[in-house]
This record gives C-alpha cells, sequence and structure tokens, in this order.
C-alpha cells in the first residue's frame, strides 16, 4: 500500500504582546501654549511604541510643573502601575517630562528597571548602558539647570513689576473687563460690563443672588467661566450665587486697582488632584498705579455691601430660628447639587419644612422632588445609631481600610529604598578609599563623577522615603482614629437615646462621621468618609440620672488628616 506524503502544518508562534503606557505632562491648564500639547506628545509617544512593537494600554495626563513629583496624582498613578508588574515599558515625548529633577526622575527611572519596565523617550536616543545613562544624567542635569534660570528670570520680573507698581496680569481678567498686556491695565467689554451693572441694580432692588442667578440663566447670558471660550477645569455651564455674590464684593468694579501678590502656588494638591494656592503676607502685596475703569460708582458699591451685610444677619437669624439636623449635608440624587431647607404653609397656616434642590432656585430645575425634613432626619439618625451600635460592621470597615491604602506594599518600598541607601554609602566608603590611595588624574576623575552620583541617589531615595514614612503615618493614624472611633462607637450606641441626646451632640456626631447624604424623593443614600474628629460628649448629653456614673467616657478629640 503505496503511502501518501506526509504534510505537517506549523502553528505560527504566538508572541506576546509588550504592552506599555504613554506619560504626557504640560506645565499649566492651557494647554498647547507652548507648542508641546498633551496630543502633540501623546502622537509622538504611540508613533515611537508602533515602531518597536508595543501596545499602548493606557495614557496619563498631568498638568503640573516638573519639579513637583509626588503631588502629580497621574504619575502616582502610573508608579503604581508599574510596581503591579503589569506593563513594560512608559513611553514619554521627552526625558524631562517624568521630572526636571535630576535627584527625582534618577528614583523614577530607577524604579521602572526593577520592576521590568523600560524607559523610552520618543525624540532622544538614549541606550541602557553606561554611555546612555551618562547621556542621561547630563539630559536631566540641562533641564534642573533650565528650571532654575526659569524660576530666576520669573522672580526678577515679578521684582521689576513690583518696583514699578505694575500688575502681573496673569490668569483670566475680572469678567466685565479684558487686560491689555503692553501697558498692564484692564479695559471695558461692554458686551459684559452691561450685566455687571445691571447685577448691581437688581441687587439694589432688594433682590438676592439666588434670584439673580437665576434670572440671568433665564436670559441665556454665557456665565463667567465658559463666556470667553476660555477651556476652566471644572467649568459650569450656569450662573450660580457665588458667582454673583464674588461680583458684588469685588472692589474692581468701583474703581479701586489691581493687586497683586496675593496667592502663590503651593506643592500641595487638593482632593481631585488640583495644585492649591495659598495667600501671602499683606506686606508683599502691592497695587497698581492705574486705577481700573469703574462700571458703578462708589455710592452703589458701598449700598450693596450694606444690604449683603444685612441679609447675613437676617440669614443667621433664620437659621438660629429654624435648626435643621442635617442642614449642609444633603445633596441632590439626580444633578450632585446641594439641597437647602424651606418652608412652605397651607391654607390652614401650617408650616411645612422640605430639602429643595437649588436648581429649582437657579431656573435649571432636575426635575427632583422636595424631601420632608423630618421624615429625613428620622432615616438618617436612626441609620447612624443602629451603625453605632453594630461592632462588626465597623471593624470590617476598618479592615477595608487597611487594605485599601496597601500599607504592606509601602513597607516594602521603604525598607528596598533603605537598602539602596544602606548599598550606596558603603559604595562611597569604598570610593573614599580608593581615592585615598590614588593620584593619577584619570582615575581620580570619574571616581568623583560617580561619588557625586552616588550622593545624589542617596538624596532622591531619602526623598522617597521620607514621602513613604509621611503617608505610612496618615494612613496609621487614620486607621488608629477609625479603631478608637469603633470603641468610643460601641459606647456611644449604649448612651444614645432619644431622651438624652441634645440637638448640638447630634450635629457634632454626624460632623465628625463626615456624612454625606444624597436624596430623591424618599429615597436615600448615606456616605461616610474617616472620622476626623470623635466628638466631645460632655457637652451634648443632657444630664440623665439614670445614667451610670461609672460608664466609660466617649471623649477624646482624635484628629486626623485625610
Amino acid at each position: 500500500m503505496p503511502i501518501g506524503k506526509a504534510t505537517f502544518k506549523l502553528k505560527e508562534a504566538i508572541v506576546p504582546t509588550r504592552r506599555a503606557v504613554i506619560y504626557t505632562r504640560v506645565s499649566d491648564t492651557n494647554e498647547g501654549n507652548n507648542g508641546v500639547s498633551h496630543e502633540f506628545q501623546e502622537t509622538a509617544c504611540r508613533s515611537r511604541a508602533a515602531e518597536l512593537g508595543y501596545e499602548v494600554i493606557e495614557v496619563f495626563r498631568d498638568n503640573f510643573s516638573g519639579k513637583y513629583l509626588h503631588e502629580r496624582p497621574e504619575l502616582s498613578r502610573l508608579r503604581e502601575l508599574v510596581r503591579q508588574g503589569h506593563i513594560q515599558a512608559v513611553f514619554v515625548w521627552k526625558l524631562d517630562r517624568f521630572s526636571r529633577r535630576l535627584a527625582q526622575r534618577v528614583i523614577c527611572v530607577q524604579e521602572l528597571r526593577d520592576h521590568g519596565c523600560q524607559y523610552i523617550s520618543a525624540t532622544e536616543e538614549i541606550s541602557d548602558s553606561p554611555e546612555g545613562r551618562l547621556l542621561e544624567s547630563i539630559l536631566g542635569a540641562i533641564a534642573e539647570f533650565e528650571v532654575e534660570r526659569t524660576l530666576e528670570r520669573s522672580q526678577a520680573g515679578i521684582a521689576v513689576l513690583k518696583g514699578r507698581c505694575l500688575p502681573i496680569c496673569q490668569g483670566k481678567a475680572r469678567y466685565g473687563y479684558r487686560y491689555i498686556k503692553e501697558s498692564r491695565t484692564r479695559e471695558i467689554v461692554e458686551d459684559e460690563a452691561k450685566w455687571v451693572r445691571k447685577i448691581f441694580e437688581w441687587c439694589v432692588g432688594g433682590d438676592s443672588s439666588m434670584v439673580i442667578a437665576a434670572r440671568l440663566n433665564r436670559f441665556g447670558v454665557l456665565c463667567p467661566a465658559v463666556g470667553r471660550g476660555v477651556k476652566t477645569r471644572g467649568a459650569s455651564p450656569q450662573w450660580h450665587s457665588s458667582t454673583i455674590r464674588s461680583i458684588l464684593k469685588d472692589a474692581s468694579y468701583a474703581g479701586a486697582p489691581m493687586v497683586s501678590g496675593k496667592k502663590r502656588s503651593t506643592a500641595e494638591v487638593s482632593r481631585k488632584g488640583h495644585k492649591r494656592t495659598e495667600k501671602t503676607n499683606p506686606a508683599e502685596w502691592w497695587k497698581a498705579k492705574d486705577p481700573t475703569p469703574p462700571l458703578v460708582d462708589k455710592e452703589t458699591f458701598d449700598h450693596v455691601q450694606e444690604a449683603l451685610r444685612s441679609r447675613r444677619k437676617t440669614r443667621d437669624g433664620r437659621t438660629a430660628e429654624y435648626p435643621h439636623l442635617l442642614r449642609g449635608m444633603v445633596k441632590c440624587k439626580i444633578c450632585g447639587r446641594s439641597m437647602s431647607p424651606w418652608k412652605t404653609k397651607n391654607p390652614a397656616g401650617k408650616t411645612y419644612f422640605y430639602f429643595c434642590c437649588v436648581s429649582r432656585q437657579m431656573g435649571c430645575n432636575c426635575g427632583n422632588a422636595v424631601t420632608p425634613i423630618a421624615w429625613l432626619d428620622e432615616q438618617v439618625w436612626s441609620s447612624v445609631v443602629n451603625l453605632m451600635r453594630d461592632k462588626d460592621a465597623i471593624e470590617a470597615r476598618c479592615r477595608e481600610f487597611m487594605k485599601e491604602n496597601k500599607c504592606d506594599d509601602l513597607e516594602r518600598d521603604q525598607a528596598a529604598h533603605q537598602s539602596k541607601i544602606s548599598e550606596a554609602r558603603e559604595s562611597i566608603q569604598r570610593l573614599i578609599r580608593m581615592l585615598g590611595s590614588s593620584d593619577d588624574p584619570e582615575i581620580l576623575t570619574p571616581l568623583q563623577g560617580r561619588l557625586a552620583e552616588l550622593r545624589s541617589n542617596i538624596e532622591a531615595h531619602q526623598s522617597e522615603v521620607r514621602h513613604i514614612e509621611s503617608k505610612l503615618f496618615t494612613v496609621k493614624n487614620q486607621a488608629y482614629a477609625l479603631q478608637h472611633w469603633a470603641e468610643a462607637c460601641q459606647v456611644g450606641g449604649e448612651i444614645i437615646d432619644e431622651e438624652n441626646v441634645t440637638f448640638d451632640y447630634k450635629r457634632k456626631l454626624l460632623k465628625a462621621l463626615d456624612l454625606q447624604v444624597f436624596a430623591a424623593k424618599k429615597s436615600i443614600q448615606m456616605s461616610l468618609g474617616l472620622p476626623l474628629v470623635i466628638p466631645d460628649s460632655s457637652p451634648g448629653l443632657a444630664a440623665s440620672p439614670t445614667s451610670p456614673a461609672a460608664r466609660p467616657d466617649v471623649r477624646g478629640a482624635i484628629t486626623t488628616r485625610r
């Protein structure tokens, strides 16, 4: 029987996909002003990744200066992804996108390499060799020099402006004006100025800021955040009462000159990842020599300030007359805006109290129904009391919190950095002995360069250790406060009842729980943050002859930061 020709089909080799991410950074929120926007950097990085056969799985974007490291939320998220071993490469447009500080970049790049991840520049050919690392250090030193030089030029320019009594003219101009950078003065924009005059006129006529905001929304007037086509982070397309009040309180509209130097950026960031600013010492402020063209006269401005003060007193009195347990803690479950207390009367004269979404007063009703205050207070308070009496649920939250914050990972990273510091110090001791045993310049020069590099590495690792220690301290302090609060809740759950607890103590407790209530019709959802302060029970609880004197005290006021 003839044997047929055997045929074999080779299986195609399965090539594992190499996964990479792209990191882009611009120094300000108005991206693209310097020609290197996020999109520009991302395009170059994607092209380079395709050439090298990488699959881009995510893009991280930060709007921060290159001198900040730990304050950049997207970079922190990227580093966490690298530690988990999910990616093989990080692409950047240039090396200075990671950091303009040489010591900081040494730490980050070494961290990538320790986890098997490459650091690739789309525009600079840097090889992973001694020569490549030397070139990388040189480029990093140049970038750090550029930061220092730019900072020095900025400070010198500010000093010149201050000496000549000229404003800085940064950011957006006041609503109703535009900046003239050549003369460093303000110029009236009549299309906006007419509405500013109307706002002051309506306020003099007795309209509240909420009513004025709703009227402008009905008229279709563009608010300052979006009316000029400027992309503003978190900008709302609606007028709000807070925007109206800021206009009414601004003395610039009465002709006051611009004041510069009031704020400066800090290294801190908010919960949402935005850069924070802080007020400077008033001694550092300076006024512009040229006044602002007024939109209202001084008498009208003074009359508006007096009207705002009188309304404030009336509002405070009304708050004292009608106290509400959840005032300031309720938000609309539909649109996310605040819900404020509201009262109505029926024909028989009976008063009803409701929480009402502020969108109704703003002229952009979201459709949420009102929520009876008495019903909401009862539901929320009973839920809080039940929580305080449920020790198992609180202990579960403690364990969940510790797991979320990954203390074990932080401690491992801390030990790794301390180990590298010890290794670098041993290397320095060996280099010092070698330097003392030789006088040959050809040997001494590279040894001195290596010694400077090791010292820079130690400084960078120490900075990383300090950051980890600070984070660990915060996490453990919060966990301790949470555990202490759990013990207090066990005691508090026994003594809190409707007979001997006061309204003030209830408010203290709810604020301590960082309570947030989302309401829609008669549907509610509550969220609790970490306790910030354990409230003092002694002024809140009324004297009760039945309470045992030997009962444990709930006091202890432990304060922590998030």
